[in-house]
């Protein structure tokens, strides 16, 4: 019997099982490591959908918070009690001037003078405190022809009375206004305002523009 050939043959094997059992547990420790990646993943999938989750919940709760928030100005606006006024003005005519902290869109103006139409507008919008004007040239120089043709004032002057023609009587002209508008929350509201003018030829015969 070769004692050799028996050594060789037991260390050759001996380094076969060394180098299969070195196999065997790089294996398992790679196994393990796969194990913990893949634990890994799923917890980052959980946390993934904990997160997007969260998010839904966020969004939810800001639509909610926006919903709430309009809604309490909507109260608010309801709440406003809207004062518009009318004033005549020699240059602009009718001037509809909006009181209000708010806006109000949709609004018509219809302009009349002893039940007739003179102007209208649809369509417009008044800013907080703003104005809308609409042309009232045509009623004023009627106006202002009527004055022209009105009988003078007699006056009596000096220590015998004398008379004197002292101007014309003024003639003064009623305009009333529906103004129709639509508030922030959507509702519809209207109001009528009225404004009076007036027109007179003095003695000097110039005429001269007045409230009354």
């Amino acid at each position: 019997m070769d004692w050799e050939t028996i050594n060789w043959g037991v260390a050759t094997d001996a380094g076969a099982l060394l180098i299969g059992l070195g196999g065997f547990i790089y294996a398992g420790l790679a196994h393990k490591r796969a194990k913990e990646a893949n634990m890994l993943a799923k917890d980052a999938v959980v946390a993934a959908k904990k997160a997007n989750l969260i998010a839904e919940q966020a969004n939810d709760l800001a639509g909610d918070s926006n919903t709430i928030s309009q809604r309490a100005l909507d109260i608010s606006a309801e709440s406003v009690e809207y004062e518009f006024t009318l004033n005549i003005d020699e240059q602009r005519g009718a001037i509809i001037v909006n009181h209000n902290p708010l806006p109000v869109s949709d609004v018509s103006v219809f302009v009349l003078s002893e039940g007739r139409a003179v102007a209208n507008i649809e369509g417009e919008s008044a800013e907080p405190f703003g104005e809308i004007a609409l042309s009232l040239t045509s009623l004023i120089d009627e106006t202002i022809e009527r004055a022209k043709k009105m009988n003078f004032r007699i006056v009596s002057e000096g220590p015998y009375g004398d008379s004197k023609r002292s101007g014309r009587h003024p003639v003064t002209c009623t305009v009333t206004a529906t103004v129709g508008y639509r508030t922030q929350s959507g509702k519809q509201l209207s109001t009528k305002l009225d404004d009076t003018f007036g027109v007179v030829e003095d003695s000097h015969g110039q005429i001269r523009f007045f409230k009354s």
